[in-house]
């Protein structure tokens, strides 16, 4: 996928610097003084080979190392003098170096937005969500249903269970190891290609049939992207779910009073990870607003380039199939929304001093866990791991500026039906 992401004009920053032929000079000594005391040369004792044959030997290393750490050294002075915040990774140009002379360079980069968060009037919608003793027994009764297939041979409808078969059959080109053997999938469930899903509809068991599919220009197979295929669908079973449990939705369901009591646990922590999400996202959807800042086009390329390599990572992970559905064309407005958000959340952070919070976040990583001993695991990982650390420091810190936010909020009530808010607040984006 091509990524076009212009510079932020605001942001971006160039800066020329000229290093003088007597400091480079100077450090091209030393740099052979060092090496002098660690390099053996034949005839000479360890230290004592003349300067200019350990340069003539080593000139090209020596002065490559030299003039990487002083343009290094003298971009940061230059930074710090004049007070930059830089995003992402700097641009060197170097113009053609000549010997015994001045060298002349240029840095080019992005800064990060200097701006004050504006908190203007927030008003955010806070879920109440009503579990009912109908919920419970509706949740176990689909629960159940979801869990229960039967194999039949009847025509191919939304939501069936199909296992497919694909084997190219293009003109002039090898595309055999791209074949597909025994791929299950729900129609509906965008798993699959949509060309292939819609022909595969009203089809039966042991039935077959040749489509041409067109492959995304974007595809991570180079040979196939973009170019049309000819396919040859082979139908190997079509399963639906069983529909014996119930014969009706009013049928009673039996459950005794630790089943009941387990479903309505599950019911709650999904009903409290709702709420917390859907009042995230209008806090974070209310800082984007109230907040249109320039955002540093490094920052949504690298965040980009990290998006896409997971993408990668799972398409590799699902044997690389090259039929299911690649969602690539949503990745640079995921990114830009990541940077946007992070860069918001990071200044609110600055601004209010916040710090992260011990026992909140152990207290966060026991609701996590699924037991008490993944639980003391992930303590310990917390404590000896700085990856991890860094992992739950941020969320307690995003989880602190919700939270002071939501305190200077305009706060309104709404109540749900459990299934009301899996419908309405559920697909939210964070």
């Amino acid at each position: 996928m091509t990524l076009e992401v212009k510079a932020n004009k605001s942001l971006f920053r160039s800066i020329n610097i000229t290093i003088p032929n007597d400091i480079i000079q100077k450090s091209i000594k030393e740099e052979l003084i060092i090496l002098n005391n660690t390099t053996h040369i034949n005839g000479f004792r360890k230290g004592k080979v003349p300067l200019h044959i350990l340069n003539k030997k080593y000139e090209n290393k020596i002065q490559e190392s030299v003039l990487k750490k002083l343009m290094q050294k003298y971009f940061l002075n230059e930074i710090r003098q004049k007070n930059f915040n830089i995003a992402g990774s700097p641009t060197f140009i170097l113009n053609q170096y000549e010997k015994e002379k001045d060298l002349n360079y240029s840095i080019e980069f992005e800064i990060y937005p200097k701006f004050k968060i504006n908190i203007k009037e927030c008003t955010v919608n806070i879920p109440v969500i009503n579990i009912t003793e109908q919920d419970i027994k509706k949740y176990a009764r689909d629960f159940l249903k979801q869990n229960t297939w039967i194999e039949v041979n009847n025509t191919i409808k939304l939501h069936d269970k199909v296992t497919i078969t694909c084997i190219h059959h293009t003109i002039n080109q090898d595309l055999s190891k791209y074949n597909l053997y025994n791929f299950q999938f729900i129609i509906g469930n965008n798993e699959i290609l949509p060309e292939i899903e819609k022909e595969i509809l009203n089809h039966k068991t042991n039935e077959s049939f040749l489509i041409n599919v067109k492959f995304s220009k974007d595809h991570y197979e180079t040979d196939i992207a973009g170019k049309t295929a000819r396919i040859k669908i082979i139908i190997k079973k079509v399963e639906k779910l069983k529909p014996i449990l119930f014969k009706s939705k009013n049928d009673e369901l039996n459950l005794n009073q630790k089943q009941y009591d387990i479903v309505k646990i599950m019911l709650q922590k999904q009903a409290q990870i709702i709420i917390k999400n859907y009042i995230k996202s209008q806090i974070i959807k209310h800082l984007m607003k109230s907040n249109p800042i320039d955002i540093p086009s490094t920052l949504i390329k690298n965040t980009f380039s990290i998006l896409k390599k997971k993408e990668i990572n799972t398409y590799k992970k699902n044997k690389k199939n090259v039929f299911r559905t690649i969602h690539q064309k949503n990745l640079i407005s995921k990114a830009r929304h990541q940077v946007f958000t992070t860069i918001l959340l990071r200044q609110f952070i600055q601004e209010n001093s916040l710090k992260p919070d011990y026992k909140k976040i152990i207290l966060l990583i026991q609701e996590m866990s699924k037991s008490h001993n993944q639980a003391t695991k992930l303590i310990n990982l917390y404590n000896n791991n700085t990856n991890i650390k860094q992992y739950f420091e941020n969320i307690d810190l995003e989880n602190q500026v919700v939270s002071k936010i939501l305190e200077k909020s305009i706060k309104h009530k709404n109540n749900y039906s459990f299934y009301e808010a899996i419908n309405e607040l559920n697909n939210i984006n964070i």
